[in-house]
């Protein structure tokens, strides 16, 4: 939608532009705010922005445990099944929330990042070419923009990396790890490993070209097809 937005069909833009509210990009809210807002407040709406989109699903997982342990008091079995059930669909919404999150994550981080030289000797920020890099409020948001992508983008694949080795055997026998982890744990199966991993490399690659690479010409066409 942001690559190709001139040759889509209106009816397609329609529905991307719908979808688009819950992809974790701020930018729909500012459009001619560009330029007005410093760097560090508009970095801090943007990853903020990625937070709340989350909340609801967290919310919904939380109301829903507490209304388990109040149901089906007359059946303290059917109680725990259901009190369980909810306790691990909390753990599969952060996993979700992460997954949904992370191509915005990394896209905005990367952004506050991408600075190149200018003929006066200084480094001026792609994204507004009137923000001098590492000075002033660009430097708190540079900070910010380091930590949201070693965090993110770095933390969240290696963290499952380490899960994925770590409980291997465990999740192919644990009927109740399953359904925990069940977003995660079907690439710990044969020929699956690091499917996984895929979504994470593809969501990395489009924000790289998309940010570092714009204006590269050659390299940023090449990654974009690759």
């Amino acid at each position: 939608g942001k690559q190709i937005h001139e040759y889509l069909p209106d009816w397609i833009l329609a529905v991307y532009e719908v979808l688009y509210l819950f992809s974790g990009d701020v930018n729909f809210v500012k459009p001619d705010c560009q330029g007005r807002v410093p760097v560090f407040s508009t970095l801090f709406m943007a990853l903020g922005y990625n937070i709340i989109i989350g909340l609801p699903l967290h919310l919904i997982t939380f109301i829903a445990l507490l209304c388990s342990k109040y149901k089906h008091r007359d059946n303290p079995e059917s109680q725990e099944r259901r009190h369980n059930h909810y306790k691990d669909r909390q753990v599969r919404a952060v996993t979700i929330h992460v997954k949904l999150i992370y191509l915005s994550v990394v896209w905005n981080c990367l952004d506050f990042l991408n600075c190149r030289p200018k003929p006066t000797g200084d480094l001026r920020l792609l994204l507004n070419e009137n923000v001098v890099c590492f000075e002033g409020t660009h430097l708190a948001a540079a900070i910010m923009a380091f930590v949201g992508l070693l965090v993110i983008g770095i933390g969240s694949p290696a963290f499952f990396l380490y899960w994925q080795r770590a409980n291997r055997a465990i999740a192919k026998f644990d009927g109740r790890f399953q359904d925990r982890w069940d977003l995660l744990y079907e690439p710990l199966r044969r020929h699956y490993h690091f499917f996984w991993l895929s979504d994470y490399v593809i969501s990395f690659v489009i924000a790289f070209s998309s940010t570092i690479l714009r204006g590269r010409g050659l390299a940023f066409l090449i990654l974009n097809v690759v």
